[in-house]
């Protein structure tokens, strides 16, 4: 089970950058993880949810203690009586105060038993909704994060893109004015310079997108800084899927929890059926009364006290309640039905998802060698557009084609391999492998491009 204050450290820093609205650089995935995990709002409402839910153990358990109470009082006291003969008048003040105390201790309640086990169950089903929501937000910030350098990637491409279709458009104006290229040559120019120009504005409008769903997770804007996938072997996907699968079906987070929730109906339709036994406690009091006087004829002025213990076995034997014990029986009993059923599904959707992702990763390595090869096509058709451009057999416009080819080639290979890690992420936590220690492996694949240009 998670400890949550090992998670919620020390975060005023990061919350004050964020709400300026500053940028902070983080120097890799796992540091943008570590980042999201004082900041993302749907694993601190986790997080919430785990601290309230803790409480429930206490709070059955105070079913199984003695309670203790005390009652206090006191009066102030005016009699006046008048006999119609033979006794004089009562003109009298006097003061009553007392107190009580009542000590219960149950000794059989089986409820409250049932209660007890129940609310561990639910305190262990709480560890494992926390489980699985530092398990998403790893997969959701690892998504965001992709999603977001592909996007910057994209704006990187149309803004080289619009300023060389500019330069085209120029020559094309240029070589109008000369009766070097015809009007349809020139228009085209024109219209493909718009086309870049838009192209160019819906990357950085994407970009701005991507930007602000990762900082809602990692809590910080971060600057625009290229990470690319350094040339090292990537962790296997080891194994044959059905591994994968029948471990999906008993260590799935969802399957865990519908575990848990499947034995706390269990428990509910037991505390259900304890509605027909008796219930027995013990119980002890003690009764403390001090009269000043009283308005009794005979000794009335005089005070008095008096005290009262007592002790004993209280027992309640339910008889007849109106059916309604029998009705919240059937009640849990359906209930109890409806989780066996939402752990079967839960054990079919496990195996489901470990199979789809499985296969995601198997089709991503291909796909990462597919894109790879047509990035190396691509660079070699530039180089042949380059060298035609010396000799003057090709014209600027081929060279933008190729140079455009090849930013999309690179592109397309970054989001194939972003879509393996996200695959083999989403494949290990469907079968409740995934770890903070993923993260730290992936970060030394996934680098600063500055710093890769460094290490080479």
């Amino acid at each position: 089970m998670i400890n949550w204050s090992r998670i919620a450290g020390a975060g005023a820093l990061l919350a004050g950058i964020a709400s300026a609205g500053q940028a902070w650089s983080l120097d890799s995935l796992a540091d943008a993880y570590r980042s999201a995990l004082r900041s993302d709002p749907i694993f601190l409402s986790a997080q919430a949810q785990y601290r309230s839910t803790l409480e429930k153990l206490p709070q059955a358990r105070a079913g199984l203690l003695p309670s203790l109470g005390l009652n206090a009082n006191q009066s102030s006291n005016r009699a006046e009586v008048k006999y119609a003969e033979q006794f004089a008048d009562i003109n009298r003040q006097f003061r009553i105060n007392g107190w009580n105390v009542s000590l219960s201790q149950p000794l059989f309640r089986m409820a409250n038993i049932l209660q007890y086990g129940r609310a561990q169950l639910q305190v262990e089903q709480a560890g494992v909704q926390l489980d699985m929501a530092r398990e998403d937000l790893a997969v959701r910030m690892a998504a965001a994060f992709l999603d977001w350098q592909t996007a910057l990637r994209t704006r990187d491409a149309t803004e080289r893109a619009k300023v060389r279709m500019a330069e085209v458009a120029a020559q094309a104006r240029s070589g109008r004015r000369e009766n070097l290229v015809t009007i349809p040559d020139l228009l085209d120019a024109e219209a493909r310079l718009r086309q870049a120009e838009a192209n160019a504005m819906e990357a950085a409008q994407l970009l701005q997108v991507k930007a602000a769903a990762l900082a809602k997770i990692v809590g910080v804007l971060l600057p625009a800084d290229l990470f690319s996938f350094a040339a090292q072997p990537w962790p296997e996907v080891k194994g044959a899927v059905n591994d994968w699968v029948e471990q999906a079906r008993s260590r799935n987070g969802q399957v865990r929890y519908q575990m848990l929730q499947m034995a706390m109906a269990e428990k509910d339709v037991g505390a259900a059926r304890a509605g027909h036994l008796p219930t027995v406690d013990l119980v002890a009091n003690r009764n403390h009364l001090y009269n000043s006087g009283s308005q009794n004829i005979v000794d009335g002025s005089v005070a008095s006290t008096q005290t009262i213990d007592s002790i004993g076995i209280q027992l309640a034997l339910p008889i007849f309640s109106g059916g309604i014990v029998n009705s919240r029986t059937d009640e849990a009993i359906a209930l109890r039905e409806k989780a066996r059923e939402d752990l079967a599904n839960a054990v079919a959707q496990a195996a489901i998802d470990a199979q789809t992702y499985f296969y995601q990763a198997e089709v991503g390595a291909v796909q990462v060698d597919a894109a790879d090869k047509r990035v190396k096509a691509a660079e070699s058709t530039l180089a042949a557009a380059r060298s035609g451009r010396i000799l003057q057999t090709q014209l600027d416009l081929d060279v933008l084609n190729a140079e455009a080819l090849l930013l999309a080639a690179e592109r397309d290979l970054f989001r194939a391999r972003a879509n393996r890690l996200v695959a083999v992420l989403q494949l290990r936590r469907a079968s409740g492998e995934l770890t903070d220690q993923d993260l730290e492996v992936w970060s030394k694949l996934l680098v600063p491009t500055v710093r890769q240009a460094a290490v080479r």
